[in-house]
């Protein structure tokens, strides 16, 4: 399984002008990593979802990640239950590299490349997130970046958002190649 995935992380992508979506950023939740689970991080399904990630890789597209950490903690409970919002919210972005350094191993053994950035300086273990580094990146490579304004400014540039059970095996490819069961958002 590792010996085809390798192969398949390290053949020349294919053209992509058959792909409908070239430029995905797909959105993980954290519940969706626990697999049959009832909380944490399966390893089986981590590795899955990367399988996913390279296939589409391989067909031409460029993905950007972007994960959850309801599997380990949510911010918004913990400040619910009486905890100060900032550290709640603090312990929610903890989660979230949790997850993205699950993710990152999981590509990684499959002969992918990843990275993680994040918000939070713990250089160690991940790039931090710097906006004005991340936007130089965004220019010159003419990536597209969703974050929580950016769904007017998809809406204004008729981008549309694309939602679908990562849950079915082979079900980003089918969505990039414009076949699947999805949802789309748009105008």
């Amino acid at each position: 399984m590792v010996g085809s995935a390798m192969s398949l992380a390290q053949a020349t992508p294919e053209p992509a002008a058959a792909l409908k979506y070239k430029r995905v950023l797909l959105k993980i939740s954290g519940e969706a990593l626990m697999g049959d689970g009832q909380y944490g991080i399966d390893t089986a399904t981590c590795e899955r979802f990367a399988q996913e990630v390279l296939e589409a890789r391989k067909a031409g597209a460029q993905i950007c990640l972007v994960i959850g950490g309801g599997n380990i903690f949510r911010g918004m409970a913990g400040a619910a239950k009486g905890m100060e919002r900032a550290s709640a919210d603090y312990m929610g972005m903890l989660a979230t590299v949790m997850n993205a350094l699950a993710m990152q191993n999981a590509i990684e053994s499959l002969g992918g490349y990843a990275r993680v950035l994040s918000a939070i300086p713990m250089v160690t273990v991940c790039e931090p997130y710097i906006r004005r580094r991340a936007m130089r990146q965004v220019l010159a490579r003419d990536l597209k970046v969703m974050d929580a304004s950016a769904i007017a400014l998809m809406r204004d540039n008729a981008i549309p958002i694309v939602v679908f059970s990562i849950h079915k095996r082979g079900a980003l490819a089918d969505v990039i190649s414009g076949r699947g069961i999805s949802t789309t958002i748009s105008d």
